[in-house]
């Protein structure tokens, strides 16, 4: 039967070692002696065999060992020339060395405990990563391994994955090699744990993990939304699925050669980063350090994560001289001479790997041989040793076989791990030889066999270095016959390896072909989201045609535009706008692409401020459509800058135009646009307090969306509709909303959309003075923006946050989180948050009697909302102003601004700000001793508190009825409004602002 490749076994029951010899003699006789015919179109072609006898039971005891010792004689016959016999006795009686034991590990004991006390640590649900870090050789990959049995003990998983070299590794890949590696260990077990995931999580998945087709139970796409929060979906489905892994093991992840990790995987990583503190995770990474400068992605990464104070790191240096011998000890299982050591240590400084090497050379060399009982070694003090591993590497492959030499060197420009395959189609090698050669190799320890034909060095250093070798013009042929090679074995697939053919074809010098595979290249992780890859794959393209390698009609302005979309979404708006521009100094442009170029620029210098420049860049995309052909395009355009006008608070100028884009959408029955206009005009009514026409659109836009069944687009209407009933104190519909929002948003993985949804919650149950409902939903909403790592969210949630806290009375705590809000929000640029995050952050000021920086916050606030219209933000100003000036003593000052607050905000229907109002009126008509009005107005605060269901309004209306019942003298009706005042403060948690109330008035 077949063996192996080109090794057959042939069975001979009831035969002696002497007549099954006799019988391998005949079989290598007829065999040499025969012509197998070309039959005209080929060659005649002889053959010759090598042959290997074992017997048993007669000098071998067990089936393995029979099979192990005929193995070894087949061997020794090729070895001796092939075409003959070896016998096991032949076998025995050559001097065969034991193999050496580089099983052993040595010294690293506090290392070790070290990620033994991580790894319990991550059990009790607290995920760490730790970093390891050294030079090539140092032992960084063996020190995670050696966790391996601990792992065990403790019923957890152990998983490693590691990028390919040179950029070649697809987006994501290291942790979806983890995933595989789970499925492989646990077996079909993993299959009811992964059918856990949600539905949309699980079609976002199967893009990038096949395997997981099983788990999905339909064949649909997930719910389309804009890249960027697809990406964040995908993340969100990796967090949910290790999550889901971890519930019957705890995991230990180990990422190796992070050297060469790609900036998506480092995205995900962050992310994960972010989320797996509850998780029973440990994350290892290891790296070599010459390879990682302060410029290099994973350094940047690294930064930031300490910055955020999210991992540890080992620094692992060489062992010491005792250690140094120990290992010797533990390889050779003897202690050897002290020169020898002493010569070893010296020249290796330590370096495990350094060591392993010198002593399979020095055994390859004689100078340490064996002498069938021991290890011995001979011309100690004469041996010199090579400068370096590379060097060591090179001299040791001078006494390896001449083909193995060339076959590995060939190996090499495939890169660390090679397909039989892939390797059969560049050599073009009778496939018995190369598995022979290969067979070689691993008996060697150059290579090591895996799973599924693959094969990889057995250390990254001596792929290295025989790539480094290999000629300049052999090295470029090299590469062009193995994207050949590719191109053969992905025929009908070739999308599967775009980056190595671009790889292969760059470094072979074929230029257009290079550039054409890395712009597939760039175009496919573009879809996949991994933006950075793709911008450095466009860079190449460009690189190309700079340096005139290749000669393409239009390819420019392709690169260029390519380039342009993806610094936008990675946030590089100056690129974006440098290669837009690049993009008009040619003369090919159509009129479409022109304009396409100018939207793309205005969105840009929309994302810089520069709302100005934006505005131009949209007329001048206008004024080359044509008004028939284009008018959907020119309508978007015309929306983009009704969008500018809304953000600078011009409505007058916004709603025309919004009508317009209206109008030209209906007419073609646009549905999908449509959704976009409507919603805009309903932002546009919503700015300015006209509810019921941003109620109007916002409808229409909800119809539109459910036509389409556009399920991002109902989730983003029903909040929208929320945000109306919560303006119109129609509080239990408002939460209905954003409920629905919420259920939409959680199935489609909208992560962002969820906080979103939380925080509108949370200010509902603010006003309806469920704090501790508030506190939930609040907190929710942060801890999802945390993860999600996005400012703007963050600072949204510390300023709602520090706003509820300044009215429960914890001023300081509150002043905390909202200068963080603060902060960030100026950073980003968002001028109207930044206002009301500065008025919220004055009312902590007020109540810690900081008065000068109250004024100064409010002052700001104010500029900025009268500047852009922020009707809602503006009217709190002036009633939290009036607060300050009636401290002051400056009445007549303070009246003025309140009278503008209540005429404010009843005109947008804002019952909180307009309560507030009332009250400060009271207040400031009591110093005049003008009773009925302080009475009226009083009511008027208690009115609006019961309309709008606002426990801490009503409490607040109380407490000042008894104040100033109190100040008339009337004892019993003061009482009675305290009592009151108390109870629902009480109620609410507020008992420490009640107290400042107390203190204050």
């Amino acid at each position: 039967c077949r063996y192996g490749g080109d090794e057959f076994v042939i069975i001979l029951p009831e035969t002696d070692r002497w007549k099954a010899e006799i019988a391998a003699r005949r079989l290598l006789e007829k065999i040499e002696s025969h012509t197998f015919s070309g039959n005209g179109e080929q060659p005649d072609l002889h053959l010759t065999i090598s042959i290997g006898i074992a017997t048993f039971p007669t000098d071998l005891g067990t089936t393995d060992s029979l099979l192990q010792r005929a193995d070894e004689a087949l061997y020794l016959s090729k070895s001796r020339g092939r075409n003959r016999i070896s016998k096991d006795v032949d076998v025995a009686e050559k001097v065969v060395a034991p193999n050496l034991n580089f099983a052993g590990f040595v010294d690293r004991v506090d290392e070790v405990e070290f990620l033994k006390g991580c790894f319990n640590t991550a059990i009790s649900g607290n995920g760490k990563f730790i970093i390891v870090n050294g030079e090539a050789g140092i032992g960084k990959t063996r020190l995670v391994k050696e966790l391996d049995k601990y792992i065990k003990i403790h019923k957890g998983l152990s998983l490693t994955a590691r990028p390919f070299e040179y950029g070649v590794t697809p987006p994501y890949h290291i942790f979806f090699q983890l995933i595989r590696d789970y499925m492989g260990q646990v077996g079909a077990k993993h299959i009811p744990l992964l059918g856990e995931l949600p539905r949309e999580y699980k079609l976002t998945l199967v893009k990038f993990i096949p395997e997981l087709k099983f788990i999905s139970d339909s064949v649909t796409e997930p719910t389309k939304m804009s890249p960027e929060f697809e990406k964040m979906r995908l993340f969100d489905a990796t967090y949910m699925l290790l999550k889901i892994l971890t519930k019957d093991s705890p995991l230990l992840m180990f990422l190796d050669d992070l050297q060469w990790v790609r900036g998506a995987d480092l995205e995900l990583f962050g992310y994960l980063l972010r989320n797996i503190g509850e998780l029973p995770i440990l994350i290892c990474g290891a790296y070599r350090l010459e390879e990682v400068d302060d410029d290099h992605p994973l350094s940047r990464f690294l930064r930031a994560m300490s910055r955020e104070h999210r991992y540890e790191r080992i620094e692992l240096g060489g062992l010491s001289y005792e250690d140094t011998g120990e290992l010797l000890r533990s390889i050779l299982g003897l202690k050897a001479p002290d020169g020898f050591a002493k010569k070893i240590y010296n020249e290796t400084k330590g370096n495990p790997f350094y060591v392993e090497e010198l002593l399979k050379s020095l055994v390859d060399d004689g100078v340490i041989f064996w002498d069938r009982l021991n290890w011995g070694f001979k011309g100690v003090e004469k041996i010199t040793l090579p400068p370096s591993i590379g060097d060591l590497l090179l001299q040791r492959f001078e006494n390896v076989d001449k083909e193995l030499k060339e076959l590995l060197t060939q190996a090499s420009v495939i890169g660390n791990r090679f397909h039989l395959s892939l390797l059969l189609d560049l050599t073009r090698m009778n496939e018995g030889h190369l598995l022979d050669l290969l067979d070689l190799g691993v008996k060697k320890l150059l290579i090591t066999a895996e799973p599924d034909d693959y094969y990889s060095f057995g250390n990254l250093l001596l792929e290295r270095t025989l790539y480094e070798n290999i000629g300049a013009i052999k090295k470029r042929r090299l590469h062009s016959k193995t994207a050949q090679a590719l191109e053969v074995l992905y025929a009908g697939r070739r999308s599967e390896v775009y980056e190595s053919l671009a790889y292969h074809y760059y470094n072979g010098e074929e230029w257009e072909l290079a550039f054409e595979t890395n712009l597939s290249a760039a175009d496919k992780l573009y879809r996949l989201y991994a933006t950075q890859e793709a911008a450095h794959r466009y860079e190449i393209c460009l690189e190309l045609l700079e340096r005139k390698k290749v000669s393409r009609p239009g390819a420019e302005k392709i690169v260029h535009k390519g380039l342009a979309e993806v610094k936008y979404l990675m946030g590089y708006y100056d690129k974006t706008v440098e290669h837009c521009k690049a993009m008009f100094s040619r003369d090919d442009l159509t009129n479409v692409e022109r304009a396409e170029a100018m939207l793309l620029l205005g969105r840009a210098f929309e994302q810089r401020g520069d709302y100005d420049s934006a505005l131009a860049s949209y007329n001048e995309a206008k004024a080359v459509l044509d008004p028939e052909e284009d008018s959907a395009e020119i309508a978007r355009l015309i929306l983009y800058a009704a969008q500018i006008y809304i953000r600078r608070g011009d409505h007058k100028t916004a709603l025309p135009l919004i009508n317009d884009a209206i109008g030209t959408y209906e007419a073609t029955n646009n549905s999908k646009d449509l959704i976009l206009a409507y919603n805009t005009m309903g932002l546009s009514y919503f700015n300015i307090g006209e509810w019921d026409n941003a109620y109007r659109f916002y409808q229409k836009a909800l119809e539109c969306s459910e036509k389409v069944r556009d399920n991002f687009e109902i989730a983003t209407c029903l909040n929208n509709i929320g945000n109306i009933y919560h303006r119109k104190s129609e509080l239990e519909k408002a939460i209905d909303h954003h409920k629905k929002a919420l259920e939409i948003r959680e199935k489609i993985g909208y992560r962002a959309g969820v906080a979103g949804s939380f925080n509108n919650l949370a200010v509902i149950y603010d006003e309806l003075g469920e704090w501790d409902k508030c506190l939930e939903f609040h907190n929710k909403s942060l801890a999802i923006s945390k993860s999600l790592n996005t400012p703007q969210t963050i600072a949204l949630s510390y300023s709602n946050l520090g706003y509820l806290l300044q009215k429960m009375g914890e001023f300081e705590k509150a002043a905390d989180y909202l200068l963080q809000s603060v902060e960030m929000l100026q950073q980003i640029g968002d001028v109207g948050r930044l206002a009301n995050a500065k008025n919220n952050l004055s009312m902590a000021y007020l109540g810690l009697n900081w008065l000068n920086q109250a004024i100064q916050l409010l002052k700001e606030s104010e500029t900025a909302s009268v500047k852009y219209d922020f009707k809602n933000i503006l009217a709190e100003n002036y009633w939290v102003q009036s607060s300050i000036l009636h401290k002051q003593g400056k009445m007549a000052e303070a009246k003025d601004l309140v009278e503008k607050s209540i005429a404010l905000s009843n005109e947008i229907g804002d019952k909180v700000t307009e309560a507030d109002g009332y009250i400060m009126l009271a207040r400031l008509s009591a110093e005049d001793g003008k009773w009925d009005e302080v009475t009226d107005a009083l009511n008027k605060a208690l009115d609006l508190g019961n309309a709008i269901k606002s426990d801490f309004i009503i409490a607040k209306s109380y407490y000042w009825h008894g104040v100033l019942a109190n100040r008339r003298g009337e004892r019993e009706e003061a009482e009675k409004y305290r009592s009151n005042a108390e109870r629902l403060f009480t109620k609410l948690g507020a008992e420490k602002y009640y107290n400042f109330l107390i203190s204050s008035k």
